[in-house]
This record gives structure tokens, C-alpha cells and sequence, in this order.
């Protein structure tokens, strides 16, 4: 009787193994799979608005120094180079924003004195 108890345990145990603990697996995969696809579509939105908020500076500074005529200072200019620099690592493929980034990086820099 014991051996035949034992034998029970062991089928018992062996489909716990067999059963429970690839389905509780699977779930655990699927939670990740939907975190990660959250993150990323996050990830994604985060970069577009980024990506408007630059084309926003680079348009608001391009009218007002190459279109008004206001001076381009060096810390202006540089950071005019970087928000450009950033926005096309953003592949912010934008034809305009192209011509008018060249436009203001060619404008000439005040001169530091001032």
C-alpha cells in the first residue's frame, strides 16, 4: 500500500512538473511581451513629441534671427547645432526643416564682444 501511495505522489508530482510549470511559463512570457510592447509604443510617443518640440525651437529660432534679422549669438548657434543634430538622429526627415536649419547654420554668429 505504502509503495502504491508513493507511486501516486510521484504521477502527481510528475504532472505538476509537466503541466503547471510550462503554463504559468507561457503566462509569465506573455506578461513580458506585453510590457515590452507598452514600453516600446511609450518609447515611440516619447521620441515623436521630442521630434515636435525641436521642429518647434528650429522654426520659432530660424524666424527670429534669419527672418527678423536678430543677431545669432555663439551659445545660440550651438545650441541651434545640437536641437538640429538631435532632431535628425530622431529621423525627423522633414524637407523644410532641412533648408531652414542650413539657412541659420550658414547666418552669421555675432561677434563675442557685444
Amino acid at each position: 500500500m505504502k509503495g502504491r501511495r508513493k507511486e501516486l505522489l510521484d504521477q502527481i508530482i510528475v504532472a505538476v512538473i509537466s503541466y503547471v510549470i510550462p503554463a504559468a511559463s507561457i503566462t509569465m512570457l506573455g506578461w513580458i511581451i506585453k510590457a515590452f510592447r507598452k514600453d516600446r509604443t511609450r518609447q515611440q510617443a516619447l521620441e515623436e513629441g521630442l521630434k515636435c518640440l525641436l521642429r518647434d525651437r528650429i522654426i520659432a529660432a530660424h524666424r527670429y534671427h534669419v527672418i527678423d534679422g536678430h543677431e545669432v549669438s555663439h551659445e545660440e548657434y550651438n545650441a541651434m547645432t545640437d536641437m538640429i543634430a538631435s532632431y535628425t538622429a530622431l529621423k525627423g526627415a522633414n524637407g523644410y526643416i532641412e533648408r531652414i536649419a542650413k539657412e541659420y547654420t550658414e547666418a552669421p554668429v555675432a561677434d563675442a564682444l557685444h
